[in-house]
This record gives structure tokens, sequence and C-alpha cells, in this order.
């Protein structure tokens, strides 16, 4: 029986030949004593890198209640419902981790792609000034996680678009 270190150095360097189904199947094959969350987590983020989003997400609710105030969980969890374009449940996720990690510039830029998608959804409803306020709110707070030149690019042609599209 190999032990936790042994697999999570196998998924490591599975993960680095990017084969990700691979690490599902040899996942799948241990033995449930030899699950823990770390090694169950690695499965869900294996299932997001083959475009499996929902099953990572059933695979990543199973250790919920070890793992959730946990950057790892929070990411991994997060970036699933942020490829579903569920972008109300990744943007609680990635708060979180980035509470956990305030200088995480990924999870940064996660947030600030969810402020603008959420900002986008909300403008396309209708055109009543308060739908429009809060779309402007969402983009205004995509800010807030800007971290390089092209982050400031993106923003501020972004609400160029909305305020020229508002009026």
């Amino acid at each position: 029986m190999k032990t936790v270190e042994e697999i999570l150095t196998k998924i490591d360097s599975l993960d680095n030949l990017e084969k990700y189904q691979e690490i599902i199947d040899m996942i799948e094959e241990l033995p449930v004593e030899q699950l823990n969350s770390q090694i169950i987590s690695e499965q869900g983020r294996a299932y997001n890198n083959i475009g499996e989003d929902n099953k990572a997400i059933e695979i990543l609710k199973t250790i919920e209640t070890e793992e959730k105030d946990t950057r790892r969980w929070n990411y991994r969890i997060g970036y699933s419902y942020y490829f579903l374009d569920d972008y109300e449940n990744a943007e609680k996720c990635f708060l979180k981790a980035h509470e956990i990690d305030p200088e995480d510039e990924e999870i940064k830029n996660y947030l600030l792609n969810i402020y603008i998608e959420l900002s986008k959804q909300i403008s396309d409803k209708d055109d009543s000034q308060e739908t429009q306020d809060k779309a402007v709110e969402y983009a205004l707070k995509s800010k807030e996680y800007i971290t390089t030149n092209d982050d400031r690019i993106q923003c501020d042609s972004y609400l160029a678009y909305l305020y020229d599209k508002i009026g």
C-alpha cells in the first residue's frame, strides 16, 4: 500500500504531464481508507482540468466540512463555478480564498473577471436605471482586483463601454 506522500508525488508528476484522466483513474482505484481530503481535492482539480466542472463540484463538496476554510478548496470549487458561468457562487468562493490569501494574483484576476461578468449579466437584463447602476457597481468593484496594466486596461475599457451604453 502506497503512502499518502507517494500518492501525492505520483499525482504531481501526472499533473505536470497533463495526464488528468490518469490522475482520476488512479484515485478512483484507491481503497477508501487511503483517501484523504488532499487526495480528493486533487481528484476535483483533475476533473476541472478535463472540463468536468459539475463532477469537480460534486467531488469537492464531499470534503467541504474539512476544507471549507482553506484557500485550496475555495479556489478549486470557485474555479468550477466560474467555468460553469455561475458567477455568484464563484464570487463567494474566490472572496473566501482572497480573504485567506489576499496577495494571490490569480485569485484577484478571477475576482476581477467575475465582477465584469456579473456586470455584463445584469446590464443585459434591462435598461432601467436601477439595473444599470448595479451593473456599474459591479464594474467598479472589479477595479479593486487590478494587479497588472492589462487588468487596468480591461477594467477601464469595460467601464467606458458600459458608460457609453447607458449614456
